[in-house]
């Protein structure tokens, strides 16, 4: 029988998951033999986005998968641990109705050959969406949960700057503003700025970059004017 939609790819994010967190593999390396098998870029993106999705969160994660479980895993079920994580994750962030959420990740528990834990899956993470209130609450006094940073590197900013630590650990977490490049050979950089504001879009030149323009709100790739005949690209500052 054909799979539900996403169950490889939660299936392949746990896999990834579990070879970054516990055997140090750079994500971009995990994910190669994975991406050879799938045929469907949609496939190669949600398996992206799962994987970035849960590091982002990690901690908070952990802590909340580890209050859940009335017992850690056996070893052999580490994946299916990561499984729980990346659902975990998913609800967190609400991209996807939930009921999907719990259905594909106990497809992709059954895709693992752990047939016997779907019970669990299932009853785990129900019972996230019931206490989830709760359950973070305890867990938002732990520094590592609440700003989603490893301990060993709050401790190097606590001691480095005692004062600004939090709020630079809070500006590490906020969304990066969209930063385009102009490009010279279609338009001088003012020009790309009044295409830009006659849609409304808010933005700035970037001083010290001679292509560089700011956008002071997200705004969606597709209204970025001529963008299809590459007169704008999307280009961080430190790119540049």
């Amino acid at each position: 029988m054909p799979t539900p939609t996403g169950a490889v790819s939660r299936r392949a994010a746990a896999e990834v998951a579990l070879a970054v967190l516990d055997q140090g593999m750079a994500a971009d390396a995990a994910m190669v033999p994975y991406f050879s098998e799938m045929t469907e870029a949609k496939d190669r993106a949600l398996t992206r986005r799962l994987v970035h999705d849960l590091m982002r969160d990690w901690p908070m994660t952990d802590g909340l998968l580890r209050q859940l479980l009335s017992q850690p895993l056996k070893r052999r079920d580490r994946t299916v641990f990561f499984i729980l994580a990346i659902a975990i994750a998913e609800l967190r962030l609400a991209r996807v109705p939930p009921h999907a959420v719990v259905h594909s990740a106990v497809e992709a528990t059954r895709l693992v050959k752990s047939p016997h834990l779907a019970k669990l899956v299932n009853a785990v993470l129900r019972r996230f969406m019931r206490e989830r209130e709760q359950l973070e609450s305890e867990l938002k006094g732990i520094d590592a949960c609440r700003f989603g940073y490893p301990n060993w590197l709050i401790s190097r900013l606590r001691e480095d700057w005692p004062a600004e630590w939090a709020d630079i650990l809070e500006a590490g977490n906020a969304p990066p503003p969209l930063t385009l490049r102009s490009n010279a050979r279609y338009w001088p950089r003012a020009q790309a700025l009044e295409a830009l504001q006659a849609q409304g879009i808010e933005a700035v030149a970037m001083d010290g970059l001679p292509d560089a323009v700011r956008c002071e709100h997200r705004v969606a790739i597709r209204d970025l004017p001529h963008f299809q005949e590459g007169a704008l690209s999307v280009q961080d500052a430190s790119a540049q």
